[in-house]
């Protein structure tokens, strides 16, 4: 049913328009329409406020025209012109000087169009988001410092542990290890940082996994998989595995040799659940390989980041053409909070 089944056809087109009009000036955004000119047509009292001017000061005139700062009126021209021109809705961030100075709208602008089609002009909505753009970049300045501290505690961590030990006969391979770990870790923080730590795309922490070990575009890697969000804590976690197990390869396994290969792949819909990943790194071409007769640092590591305690699942196995890893990893909304 609609307004013309329980109206006369002009007493529904006047409730309609005055409908539409109660709607504009009750809103708290700012609504507008223009000619193809980019003129002034339409205007709420939101738009007026924030202008400080009058309808009749901006009535027919375009931004360019009016606007207190030409230049900054002739990018909203511009705007008008390439969605008009286009013919499609455009959704963008605009800077707007006003009564309270300059501030950060987003825009969401669509073409006016006759019955036949013609554009005959342009409607808008422009939201401030002005403190929720402030926060975001307050948000990566705590975020950048927090990230750059990390570093500098991850760097005195690696110094005190030398001088503590410099007198202590401790293997060389040993400090490697260690001082690979902690670079390790400290550039998984710095992939988590440039996502405000709220998780990372799985084909990056691969990516970085790698890059002490020639880089995921190396000969010896074949990669494969979509892209898909794992959480900070997953993406820190399976950060370390893949360390630990590019290390082991180099030493012990497939990439101790030169035709020795690995591959890394993960497929979405594991065991057919749409958040869940299932991901296998499998080494091949290298030495023959046998099960530890003791539990490593590496193997405790897996055991730590995905076992029975946490809602991810990992294994090793330690088949004679190499190892093998497998994990269950759970995805997640990258906008998520």
């Amino acid at each position: 049913m609609t307004i013309r089944d329980l109206m006369a056809e002009g007493d529904a087109e006047a409730f309609t328009r005055d409908l539409l009009a109660k709607i504009g000036e009750a809103a708290p955004d700012l609504i507008y329409a223009k000619d193809t000119r980019s003129r002034m047509i339409f205007a709420n009292r939101a738009v007026l406020a924030v202008l400080g001017k009058s309808w009749e000061e901006i009535r027919g005139r375009s931004d360019d025209e009016w606007h207190s700062d030409p230049e900054e009126g002739r990018k909203f021209v511009e705007a008008d012109a390439r969605v008009m021109e286009s013919g499609e809705p455009e959704s963008l961030e605009e800077t707007l000087t006003g009564t309270d100075g300059p501030q950060i709208y987003l825009s969401t602008k669509a073409p006016l169009t006759a019955q036949d089609g013609t554009v005959i002009g342009l409607f808008g909505i422009s939201m401030n988001i002005t403190e929720r753009k402030n926060a975001e970049k307050m948000r990566q300045i705590l975020i950048n410092e927090l990230d750059h501290r990390l570093n500098n505690t991850l760097a005195l961590v690696q110094s005190m542990a030398r001088q503590t030990f410099r007198n202590t006969a401790i293997d060389e391979m040993v400090w490697d290890a260690f001082e690979g770990r902690l670079k390790s870790m400290a550039k998984a923080h710095s992939l988590l940082a440039r996502q405000s730590w709220v998780g990372a795309d799985i084909s990056d922490v691969v990516a970085d996994g790698l890059m002490a070990h020639g880089g995921d575009k190396a000969d010896c890697f074949a990669i494969s998989g979509p892209s898909a969000w794992i959480d900070a804590q997953t993406a820190l976690s399976l950060a370390m595995v893949f360390h630990e197990l590019g290390t082991n390869a180099v030493k012990y396994g497939a990439l101790s040799v030169p035709q020795g290969k690995v591959s890394i792949s993960w497929t979405v819909g594991e065991n057919g659940e749409a958040n869940k990943l299932g991901l296998i790194w499998k080494e091949t071409g290298g030495p023959r390989v046998s099960a530890p007769t003791h539990v490593g640092f590496g193997s405790k590591l897996v055991q730590l980041a995905f076992g029975n305690g946490g809602t991810d699942r990992a294994k090793v196995d330690y088949q004679p053409e190499g190892i093998e890893f497998r994990t269950q990893l759970d995805l997640t909304d990258r906008f998520a909070k």
